[in-house]
């Protein structure tokens, strides 16, 4: 933790890596609490379950058809086709959900619907296109059957026993009916936390109202709150409040006091109305202020009443790495998620040259798109600094460039994070 009369004084003339700065934050923390959702009062999308979760039953829970049509033993269709169709006795007639007590013997079948009991001593389905009936009581076939044809085996999908999830899954919309089906009925999983975002900014104001010379619409709050809500926490905007030292610690006290998270926009580098590092400070432990990154740089993390803290840059691309590669891996390790979880990367050529600064990973927003060969590439989008919103929109795509790497050259192969719900496009000509 850091301790000194004015935080500020710090700069940032040794900014923390990446990595530690993560490492250091989840390091401050317990793992947050867990909690039992049963399932039938409530969706599992995008929790993240804390435990092994085994099944309690098989499904299908017995050997099913998967077409309408006959069961029949394989044996009595040998040879049969259009030109010398085989006769079989229909013996009984399935209803779905109910179970035939006939037996087949030789040169007999029973007709069963599309999820019906397969019968005992059966051992294939004969589809319905390939027969046609010949009286009330018999069908000619036309086709022969191999054994365990249009059989659906118990425990096919779920087997007694089997380990469904494992614990660190994020769950989706589609697991909540796996685990009913399966027999589970409740789960253990993360707290979904709560968290105030906050701006500061004597120049803000609500993009909603009319904008004057002289100020700027706030929507980094909006933007987190989106984000946030994407991740499937609780998110509350507080609002915007002006660059008075005395106003911004009241209202992050508060926030501390009703939420599990408090993310503060604006107000956390070293000018003179930058008093987020001190209030930190005042009211807490800063576990770190400055990260050796670009942009996100003044990012800040603290722990305040065993809350979770952060101060973010107050331009919008900044804002958006800082949450996207410092923030969100931070809260979701500690909520328990399993890093294979993490954002999905894929492998891409670069075009053009690029230029790095060395000592600070650099986060490179691209164009991600394929060419004529189907082949993926990266297309830096360089356009104007942080403060331009447009540079996260128009990409969907981010480089993380190493802190030893001062120049990508042209035709390089790069990792590429997809940035979350952004198409990837075919190259235009």
């Amino acid at each position: 933790m850091m301790t000194f009369k004015d935080i500020r004084q710090k700069g940032f003339g040794k900014r923390i890596s990446l990595r530690a700065a993560i490492v250091q934050t989840i390091d401050s923390f317990e793992i947050f609490p867990e909690e039992v959702l049963f399932l039938q009062t409530g969706t599992i999308n995008k929790k993240i379950l804390r435990e092994d979760l085994i099944a309690n039953r098989s499904i299908p829970p017995f050997d099913r058809s998967t077409k309408d049509g006959f069961s029949v033993s394989s044996d009595d269709c040998i040879g049969a086709s259009k030109e010398k169709p085989v006769v079989l006795k229909v013996i009984d007639e399935i209803k779905i959900g109910n179970i035939s007590k006939r037996e087949l013997d030789l040169g007999t079948c029973i007709q069963i619907p599309t999820g019906g009991v397969i019968p005992s001593n059966c051992d294939s389905i004969l589809m319905i296109e390939n027969t046609s009936w010949i009286s009330d009581e018999e069908i000619e076939v036309y086709k022969e059957t191999r054994i365990g044809e249009n059989i659906s085996r118990k425990g096919t999908d779920i087997n007694k026993g089997d380990l469904i999830f494992q614990k660190g899954r994020k769950l989706s919309a589609l697991d909540r009916g796996h685990l009913l089906a399966a027999g589970i009925k409740n789960v253990k999983i993360s707290r979904t936390p709560s968290v105030a975002i906050i701006a500061s900014g004597d120049e803000l104001v609500s993009p909603w109202n009319t904008i004057n010379p002289g100020e700027i619409p706030e929507v980094n709050t909006i933007n987190l709150f989106d984000l946030c809500l994407t991740e499937g926490w609780k998110p509350k905007i507080i609002g915007i409040i002006p660059d008075q030292k005395d106003r911004l610690q009241q209202t992050i006290s508060e926030a501390i006091s009703h939420h599990d998270i408090v993310l503060v926009s604006g107000g956390t580098s070293v000018g003179k109305k930058d008093y987020i590092p001190i209030i930190f400070d005042e009211l807490g432990d800063v576990i770190w202020h400055g990260v050796a990154i670009r942009p996100g740089g003044p990012t800040s993390s603290a722990k305040i009443r065993n809350k979770l803290v952060f101060g973010l840059p107050g331009f919008p691309t900044s804002t958006f790495i800082s949450y996207s590669f410092i923030i969100k891996p931070i809260i979701n390790t500690l909520m328990g998620l399993n890093p294979l979880y993490n954002n999905i990367t894929l492998r891409a050529k670069i075009i053009g040259d690029y230029n790095s600064p060395l000592g600070r990973r650099d986060f490179l927003r691209v164009k991600l798109q394929r060419n004529e060969s189907g082949e993926m590439e990266a297309q830096p989008i360089t356009v104007g600094g942080s403060g331009l919103l447009r540079n996260v929109v128009r990409a969907n795509g981010i480089v993380q460039i190493s802190e030893t790497v001062e120049l990508i050259k042209a035709g390089e192969y790069v990792d590429v994070t997809l940035i979350e719900n952004k198409p990837i496009y075919n190259k235009q000509h």
